[in-house]
């Protein structure tokens, strides 16, 4: 019977194997897509405010917000502030008004 667990245990570890593991969630976001903190930044900066005045609002460092501005920049591919405020409004993430 030990032979046979045996067979069972390499089989199971044989399936692990082969199986890929599931990507962590912070991995899983792709080009393009922002996380919510991302989309708190965009939706603040499309509203007019600085950099400091987003820190202070949401009690983080000026250096924070200007690390999510890149990481924004970056991940959707865009290089302005008016190509950020046409993507959150396409995004629903800001309206005009």
């Amino acid at each position: 019977m030990a032979k046979n667990n045996s067979n069972k245990n390499q089989q199971t570890n044989t399936e692990e194997a082969t199986t890929p593991k599931q990507p962590s969630p912070r991995r899983k976001t792709k080009r393009g897509v922002l996380t919510p903190k991302q989309q708190e930044v965009l939706k603040l900066l499309t509203e007019g405010m600085t950099n400091a005045e987003i820190a202070q609002q949401l009690k983080l460092s000026t250096k924070t917000i200007d690390a999510h501005r890149a990481a924004i920049m970056v991940r959707l591919q865009i290089h302005n502030l008016a190509g950020l405020v046409k993507y959150a409004l396409r995004a629903g993430l800001t309206s005009l008004g």
